[in-house]
């Protein structure tokens, strides 16, 4: 099993004779990490030319890196990071626009 341990962040990985079958993610309710990913999960589904985007950017990824699973999860942060930035923006026009008398 390989794990990371980031703040509030634990991640593992259980293996079978070499290959990867789980992969797990823990994070703590409501703290920082669990907003961002949640923003990044909604902003996806919400639109699916980003969510294509990532979706090809994991599979190359994934054959680049395919043992390697530190530097896969490295190559896709700034992806992600970009994703998490555009979903906040939105969020905060869109609470912004609640705000106003029509």
């Amino acid at each position: 099993m390989g794990s990371v341990c980031l703040k509030k962040l634990w991640a593992g990985s259980y293996f079978f004779e070499g290959l990867r079958f789980r992969h797990i993610l823990m994070v703590e309710y409501d703290s920082d990490f669990w907003r961002r990913h949640l923003l990044f999960r909604d902003f996806l589904r919400a639109h699916p030319q980003a969510a294509g985007e990532y979706h090809r950017l994991k599979k190359e990824l994934a054959a680049k890196y395919r043992l390697n699973r530190e530097a896969y999860t490295e190559a896709k942060t700034l992806f992600i990071e970009s994703i998490v930035a555009k979903a906040s923006r939105s969020k905060s026009l869109k609470e912004k626009g609640h705000g106003k008398k029509r």
